[in-house]
């Protein structure tokens, strides 16, 4: 096989979402021509397609995975947080009212003292 014999619309379905191609994958495409995977690869970074190993893109998904878990983490906190403050009663204007009074008289004794 030879650069000018090659499918390249095979090995363009062969490139996933994110423009990038395990080099495993083509590799074995390609048969282990050394000089042809070069090749191959020097044209598919050329235009615009990333090479990558099958381990770089695993770990990719597992970290894309964990930051999904940490999110969805988050997001349950602040669920939690607001289920629980909205257990919580309000003051009414009155009670608000005799606690800045407290407040306010606590300080006056505190300055005096």
């Amino acid at each position: 096989m030879d650069i000018n014999s090659i499918d390249w619309e095979e090995i363009i379905k062969m490139v996933n979402s994110k423009g990038e191609i395990s080099f495993e994958r083509l590799r074995d495409y390609l048969g282990g021509d050394e000089i042809l995977i070069e090749e191959v690869v020097e044209k598919l970074q050329k235009g615009g397609v990333n090479v990558v190993t099958e381990e770089s893109i695993e770990m990719r998904k597992r970290l894309e995975e964990s930051q999904k878990k940490a999110l969805r983490k988050t997001d349950d906190a602040v669920k939690l947080y607001l289920r629980e403050m909205g257990r919580i009663q309000l003051l009414t204007k009155e009670e608000e009212r005799r606690l800045a009074k407290q407040m306010d008289d606590g300080r006056r004794k505190i300055c005096e003292y």
